[in-house]
C-alpha cells in the first residue's frame, strides 16, 4: 500500500513539474539511486527546449536534475528556500539567471553548462556544497553570499583532495564577483582561468586553493582574510594583483607562482585604477561636495605597496625568503611610482626616488643577477673607452668577438661590443680593470684621473650590488 502511494505521489509530482516547465511529462523520470527527478529530452542526443518562462518558486520542494536542456527564457526567483538538490548538467542558459537572496539547503551544481548571459547568486545562503565544473566564460555575481560547506569551481578527475566522481573540469570566468563573500569550509578554484576577478573583503574561514589558476586581468584580493592555508601554488598573474590590507592568519603558498608584469605594467595599472576611481567619483548635480574626497595617484601606488608588503611579510613568516624578495621588489616599484606621483616632493623624496630608480635599473632591486653582470661589463668597457687605452686587438680576440656577435644574432650589440672590449683588456692589460691602481700612475692626465675616480666609485657600487644580489638569490642566509 505504501509503495502504491509513493508511486502515486511520484506521478503527481512529475505531472506538476511538467506543467510548471511547460514540457512533455515523458521527459521527466524519477531516479531512485540519485533520488532526483531527471529532466531531459526523449531522444538521448537531443536537447530539451524549455520555452516557457519558468516560475521556479513552484519547484522548491523537488530534487531536480536538468540534463541537456536549453532554457530559452530567463530564470528569476528571489527570497525563497530551496529544500532539495538543484543540478544542471550540460544545460544552456540563453538569458540572465537570477537566483539571488535565496537559501539553498541542499547541493547546487552546474556541470558543463553554457551561460550566454550572467548568473546572479547574490546575498544567498548555501547550506550544502556548491559545484561548477567545466563551465567556460562564466559571468557570475556572488556578492554578499555565505557558503557554509565546500565550494568547487573546477577540479581534475585525479584530484587527491576530492572524492572520485564523474564530473570534473576546470572553469573559466569572464568575470567573477565574490565581493564580501564568506567561505566557511574549503574552497577550490583550481586550474581556473579568470579574465576578471574580485574577492574584495571575502572571508576564507578554512583552506582556499587557487592552484595553477591564471589571472589574465586584474585580480582584486583587497581586505581579504585567510584564516587557514591560502594556496596560490603555480598561479599566473598576467597583470598586477592587489592584496591591499589582506590578512593571512595561516600559511600562504606562492611556490612556482608566475608574476608576468614589470615596472611599466604596474605603473599602467596604477594609472588605470586612479582614472577609473576618479571618473566614477565625478561630482554630480545634487551631490554634497564635502562628502567627496579625491584620491591622488600616489595614494593608489601606496595601496599597491601595502599589497606587496602583505605578501612579502606572509612569505617571510613562512621562512620563504627567496619568494619574499620578489614581492619586496614589487613593493619598491610601488614606492618609486608613489614618490614620482607626489605633487609636492621634498628633497628627501627626490633623492629616494632616484636611488630606487638606480637600483631598479642596476639589478632589479637585487633580484636579477644577469642584469647586474651586464652592468659590470658595461661599466668596465665604458671606462676603458673613456680612458683611451684600448689594447691592441689580437687575432684571437677578433675571432671571439665574431663568435659573440653570431650567438646573439645582433640582438644586443652593445653587450657584444662591451664583452669584446673587456675580453681584450683582460688578455692585454688586466690591471686597467682594477681602476684604483691607475690613480698612482704618473702618465695619467687630469681627465683620466677624473674618469678613474668616477670609475672606482661606480665599480664599487656595482660589485657591492653584485655580491648582495648573488647572496639574495642563493640559499646563503643574509
Amino acid at each position: 500500500m505504501e509503495m502504491v502511494q509513493n508511486t502515486k505521489d511520484t506521478e503527481q509530482n512529475i505531472e506538476h513539474i511538467a506543467e510548471v516547465l511547460g514540457i512533455d511529462r515523458g521527459c521527466i523520470n524519477y531516479d531512485e539511486k540519485e533520488q532526483v527527478y531527471l529532466i531531459s529530452a526523449l531522444q538521448e542526443l537531443e536537447k530539451l527546449e524549455i520555452k516557457k518562462e519558468v516560475n521556479f518558486s513552484q519547484l522548491l520542494n523537488y530534487p531536480l536534475k536538468f540534463i541537456k536542456c536549453y532554457f530559452l527564457q530567463g530564470l528569476s526567483v528571489w527570497k525563497q528556500e530551496f529544500k532539495e538538490n538543484l543540478i544542471f548538467d550540460n544545460v544552456v542558459f540563453s538569458k540572465n539567471i537570477n537566483f539571488s537572496r535565496n537559501t539553498f539547503y541542499r547541493e547546487v551544481g552546474f556541470f558543463g553548462c553554457e551561460f550566454e548571459n550572467k548568473l546572479y547568486l547574490t546575498q544567498c545562503v548555501f547550506q550544502d556544497n556548491v559545484m561548477a565544473f567545466g563551465v567556460n566564460l562564466l559571468s557570475i555575481d556572488c556578492r554578499d553570499s555565505i557558503f557554509k560547506k565546500e565550494v568547487y569551481f573546477g577540479r581534475e578527475i585525479n584530484d587527491p583532495n576530492l572524492e572520485k566522481g564523474f564530473h570534473f573540469g576546470s572553469c573559466s570566468f569572464k568575470d567573477g564577483n565574490f565581493l564580501n563573500c564568506q567561505f566557511r569550509d574549503n574552497v577550490y578554484f583550481k586550474n581556473n582561468e579568470f579574465h576578471w576577478a574580485s574577492f574584495q573583503n571575502a572571508r576564507f574561514y578554512s583552506n582556499a586553493y587557487f592552484d595553477d589558476s591564471v589571472f589574465k586581468d586584474f585580480a582584486d584580493f583587497n581586505k581579504c582574510e585567510f584564516r587557514e592555508i591560502a594556496n596560490f601554488y603555480g598561479v599566473t598573474f598576467e597583470k598586477t594583483p592587489s592584496f591591499f590590507q589582506a590578512l593571512f592568519k595561516g600559511n600562504i603558498n606562492l611556490i612556482n607562482a608566475s608574476l608576468k608584469f614589470d615596472f611599466k605594467n604596474l605603473k599602467t595599472t596604477i594609472e588605470q585604477k586612479y582614472n577609473i576611481y576618479n571618473e566614477n567619483k565625478k561630482i554630480k548635480p545634487g551631490t554634497i561636495i564635502t562628502k567627496y574626497r579625491k584620491k591622488s595617484s600616489d595614494n593608489f601606488a601606496n595601496d599597491f605597496r601595502d599589497s606587496f608588503r602583505n605578501l612579502k611579510n606572509a612569505l617571510i613568516k613562512d621562512n620563504n625568503l627567496l619568494d619574499a624578495s620578489n614581492f619586496h621588489k614589487y613593493e619598491l616599484y610601488s614606492k618609486e611610482i608613489e614618490l614620482d606621483s607626489k605633487e609636492n616632493k621634498t628633497i628627501k623624496d627626490k633623492v629616494e626616488k632616484w636611488q630606487l630608480w638606480f637600483y631598479r635599473n642596476l639589478c632589479d632591486h637585487h633580484t636579477d643577477l644577469v642584469l647586474n653582470l651586464k652592468w659590470l661589463v658595461y661599466t668596465i668597457a665604458l671606462y676603458v673607452l673613456l680612458l683611451g687605452k684600448i689594447p691592441y686587438v689580437y687575432p684571437v680576440a677578433i675571432f671571439v668577438f665574431c663568435v659573440y656577435v653570431c650567438m646573439c644574432g645582433f640582438k644586443n650589440i652593445w653587450l657584444v661590443i662591451s664583452s669584446a672590449i673587456v675580453f681584450i683588456t683582460i688578455l692585454n692589460k688586466p690591471k686597467i680593470i682594477l681602476g684604483i691602481s691607475n690613480l698612482f700612475e704618473k702618465d695619467l692626465n687630469l681627465w683620466q684621473n677624473f674618469i678613474t675616480t668616477l670609475y672606482v666609485i661606480a665599480i664599487g657600487l656595482v660589485l657591492f650590488s653584485l655580491q648582495k644580489t648573488a647572496r639574495k638569490n642563493s640559499i646563503v642566509p643574509n
